[in-house]
C-alpha cells in the first residue's frame, strides 16, 4: 500500500514539472530542421577533466529574466562605467509588457532588481532568437562573462546554467551534438544542438565551454530535452551590428 502512494506521489510530481514549464518551452513541431550538417566522421568527446570552467563566475553573471507570464535566464557579458549588457533569448522580451531582471553583487551575494527598463535599451536580433539588454549599472560588484573567439567542434563538453523551475541555479553538462540549421521566427539559420539536460527557464541562458567562455545561448528546449543554442557567430555579429 505504502509503495502505491509513493508511485502516486512521484507521478504527481512530474506531472506538475512538465506543467510549471511548458510555458518557456519552444514545441520542437515549431522548429523546421533545413539541414543537418553532420558528415560522415568519428567524432570523440573531447573532454579535459582536469579543465572545468569557472562555476563561481558562470553563477554569478546569471541574470534571473521575468516577464508578465514567465521566467528565464540572461547573462552579463559586457560591464562598462554606466551599464549592464545583458544577453538572453528573444521570446523571453514581451515588449508589450513590463519586463524584469535580478543580477547579483557578487561582493554581497545579494540579488538586486532592476526594473522600469527603457524600451529603447533592449535591442532585438532579426536573424535569430537572441535580445540584448543595457540597464544602468546599479551600486554593487558584478561580473561578466567572456565571449569565445571560435565555435566548439563537435563532440566538445560544454555546460549550462540558468533558472529553471524557480530554482537559483540549475547546472548542467553535455556535448556538442551537432550544428544543423533550424527555422526559427520564419529566418533559416545554423544553431548548436546540445545534449545537456535542459528545461525551459533555461531559455537565455550561457553555454560555456571549460575555459568558462560562452559558446552559445539556450533558446529552445524540445520534447525530447535536447537543446538548441545560438552559436558564438551569431552572437558576435549582433554585438558587431550594435556597436556595442
Amino acid at each position: 500500500m505504502r509503495k502505491s502512494i509513493w508511485v502516486i506521489y512521484l507521478l504527481l510530481f512530474f506531472i506538475s514539472l512538465t506543467i510549471f514549464n511548458q510555458s518557456n518551452i519552444i514545441n520542437e513541431q515549431n522548429i523546421k530542421i533545413c539541414q543537418n550538417e553532420v558528415r560522415n566522421r568519428n567524432y570523440s568527446v573531447k573532454n579535459n577533466k582536469s579543465l572545468e570552467p569557472n562555476f563561481n563566475v558562470m553563477l554569478s553573471s546569471t541574470v534571473k529574466v521575468y516577464n508578465k507570464l514567465s521566467q528565464g535566464t540572461g547573462f552579463i557579458f559586457k560591464i562598462d562605467k554606466q551599464f549592464l549588457y545583458i544577453l538572453t533569448a528573444r521570446h523571453l522580451i514581451d515588449l508589450e509588457n513590463k519586463i524584469r531582471l535580478d543580477v547579483i553583487d557578487v561582493k554581497t551575494k545579494k540579488r538586486i532588481k532592476i526594473k522600469n527598463i527603457n524600451k529603447a535599451n533592449i535591442y532585438i536580433d532579426n536573424q535569430v532568437d537572441m535580445a540584448i539588454i543595457k540597464v544602468p549599472k546599479p551600486k554593487g560588484s558584478f561580473i561578466r562573462l567572456k565571449l569565445s573567439q571560435k565555435l566548439p567542434t563537435i563532440g566538445t563538453r560544454v555546460y549550462t546554467v540558468g533558472h529553471p523551475l524557480d530554482a537559483d541555479y540549475i547546472v548542467n553538462t553535455g556535448i556538442v551534438s551537432t550544428y544543423i540549421t533550424a527555422t526559427l521566427y520564419n529566418k533559416c539559420k545554423k544553431y548548436m544542438l546540445i545534449s545537456a539536460p535542459t528545461f525551459g527557464g533555461n531559455s537565455g541562458g550561457a553555454c560555456v565551454n571549460n575555459n568558462s567562455e560562452v559558446v552559445g545561448i539556450i533558446v529552445a528546449v524540445t520534447n525530447h530535452h535536447t537543446v538548441l543554442a545560438v552559436t558564438i557567430t551569431h552572437i558576435k555579429r549582433f554585438i558587431k551590428e550594435l556597436g556595442i
